[in-house]
């Protein structure tokens, strides 16, 4: 459906959602390069002593953190598939009803063109009404309804 009745992208809501239920197994291969080069780095150059223990325990939690992260873009992404296929189906029950109502003549609000027997309909509204000024407010109404004098 090209034109969204309800607001926002939502091709692009889809895409998205596709790219973050993608994220865990991206970053695992991440993950993967990186501790490869960490174990290349510390291990195969000889890198040994207690900065090089430090080191590869930070790499061991900031994994474990990436690794956690990506679930959590994930069950994110879930979320919002789920939020984006429920605008869907009402995008495509407003379209829908807005097709039969403008089948049927009613105004459809998009465009705010009317169908033809609104237009039939319209014509017949006498035009008096809309140049008439509005009747004043008697005295005797409750004070909620009069305008207030700017003098008092």
């Amino acid at each position: 459906m090209a034109d969204s009745l309800v607001g926002g992208d939502l091709a692009g809501l889809h895409h998205m959602v596709s790219t973050m239920q993608a994220a865990p197994e991206e970053m695992r291969g991440v993950v993967a390069a990186l501790s490869s080069g960490v174990d290349s780095l510390v291990g195969h150059a000889g890198w040994n002593g207690a900065a090089a223990d430090n080191f590869r325990k930070a790499w061991s939690s900031d994994s474990i953190s990436a690794g956690a992260l990506s679930q959590v873009v994930s069950g994110v992404g879930g979320t919002i598939d789920t939020l984006v296929t429920a605008l869907d189906a009402l995008n495509t029950s407003w379209a829908t009803r807005s097709r039969q109502q403008r089948l049927q003549g009613f105004m459809s609000p998009p465009t705010g063109r009317s169908g033809p027997s609104s237009r039939r309909y319209l014509r017949t509204v006498p035009r008096t009404r809309q140049s008439q000024p509005p009747t004043p407010t008697p005295a005797s109404a409750p004070c909620w309804c009069r305008r207030r004098s700017r003098s008092g």
